[in-house]
């Protein structure tokens, strides 16, 4: 199973597992505690990372199967806490080719994702509709830049409070500072070994 602070949300959490189900559970009491409100179907492998978008009701996940999953949840201001909720799937991207290990949102700038992957990249997505700035809820989702600078797989990353900064590990025994100019030639603000 696979939980996690950054999956917390509103009294909320998701857990991923190797039986590629997603579950949302919310806290309802102290007597009560954590009632699972809502499952989701759809990948069909492992479930290996997930986030909840800090701005908004969106979870991403990314699975053994190459797939970076985003549901968007419908929860009303009047719903009763503990009862269910529903989901709807915004996007499937299919973009590295290997296994993704980790998504994450960016901390400051709403719906842009990044995933790292087995194929020693970090990828930043956002859907078109946003870069277009419309109010189409389109949600086919674009490739924005591709760090690369790792040899072996990108295990995991992590931003920093203000989002100027992500500092990536590789299986290749480094770890990479890279600053805000995400996607300029010279992106690498240091690299230790």
């Amino acid at each position: 199973c696979l939980v996690g602070s950054e999956m917390c949300i509103r009294d909320r959490f998701g857990t991923g597992s190797f039986d590629h189900s997603i579950l949302v559970w919310e806290f309802l009491s102290k007597k009560v505690g954590w009632v699972c409100i809502c499952k989701i179907l759809g990948p069909e492998s492992e479930v290996k990372s997930l986030d909840w978008n800090p701005h908004s009701n969106i979870l991403a996940t990314c699975c053994r199967d190459r797939a970076i999953w985003i549901f968007s949840f419908n929860i009303p201001n009047d719903r009763k806490k503990g009862t269910p909720i529903e989901y709807d799937c915004v996007g499937v991207i299919n973009a590295h080719t290997n296994d993704i290990k980790r998504v994450k949102w960016h901390p400051t700038i709403p719906m842009v994702l990044f995933s790292s992957s087995y194929d020693n990249t970090i990828i930043a997505w956002a859907p078109s509709s946003h870069l277009l700035a419309n109010d189409a809820k389109s949600f086919d989702w674009v490739r924005l830049f591709t760090l690369s600078g790792h040899s072996s797989t990108v295990w995991d990353f992590s931003f920093s409070s203000n989002g100027k900064y992500l500092l990536s590990c590789s299986d290749d025994s480094s770890i990479i500072l890279w600053h805000s100019e995400f996607g300029g030639k010279n992106n690498k603000f240091a690299t230790f070994n």
